[in-house]
């Protein structure tokens, strides 16, 4: 879950157990092959966050950072996409 937006708009942080965060990361790749084929290049920043999403499971994902990365292969490049974030629990209810 990215998030429960209250009625004026902002971020529900009552929901929110801020003591309890941690860390995710997620990587996706692509290759350009010969510089002239793309595989697996266009979606690299969906299959990372679909990968963020299901370390987090039900949790609050949010401080998402992107990194772009590339490597020279001996047939063309490879291109990485790397996403960070911070996952926060809801609250234990007290009920």
């Amino acid at each position: 879950m990215v998030g429960a937006v209250n009625q004026q708009g902002g971020l529900d942080n009552l929901n929110i157990d801020l003591t309890r965060g941690r860390s995710l990361s997620a990587s996706a790749s692509g290759f350009q092959l010969l510089l002239f084929i793309p595989i697996n290049i266009n979606d690299r920043q969906e299959r990372a966050y679909q990968i963020l999403r299901g370390q987090a499971g039900n949790e609050y994902i949010t401080a998402v950072k992107i990194q772009e990365s590339w490597t020279y292969a001996f047939v063309g490049t490879v291109y990485t996409t790397t996403l960070e974030a911070m996952a926060y629990p809801r609250k234990l209810s007290t009920n």
